[in-house]
């Protein structure tokens, strides 16, 4: 998991992930962590490449199945609103977004922070590549 603190009050991240060499049990995306943690990314399962949104508590608020090797993944934030969104795109032109708006609570000092990830919950291995990574802020 690689993270970064929040900047600004409104912003947008995407970055597009490239998940053809990901392996069974493998989950990849972008990640929102604080008091609780809210995934967007791929996961497969029995061999079959699942979008998905997961909650704090590890329950799923969203699942689709997905065909595609590369997704470009988005969140945008107003904490002014106290809101954020998640959106994805299969050509990197237009967005859906999936999952309903959500706020993201602080913890500790470190505040809550946007983050990357790639794990495995059955075995080591399988590859997970990000690209084109965006971030701007107000």
């Amino acid at each position: 998991t690689l993270t970064q603190k929040f900047l600004g009050e409104t912003g947008e991240i995407s970055v597009m992930l490239d998940a053809s060499s990901m392996a069974e049990g493998q989950k990849a995306g972008l990640a929102l962590m604080g008091k609780g943690n809210r995934l967007l990314g791929i996961k497969v399962v029995d061999g079959k490449k699942i979008l998905f949104i997961e909650e704090a508590d590890g329950s799923s608020a969203f699942e689709e199945s997905y065909k595609g090797k590369t997704v470009k993944l988005r969140v945008t934030y107003d904490f002014t609103k106290e809101c954020c969104q998640f959106s994805y795109s299969v050509a990197g032109r237009s967005y859906k977004e999936i999952g309903g708006t959500f706020l993201t609570l602080y913890t500790n000092w470190k505040g809550a922070r946007p983050a990357l990830f790639s794990y495995n919950t059955l075995k080591d291995g399988g590859v997970a590549v990000f690209d084109d990574f965006n971030y701007t802020f107000e």
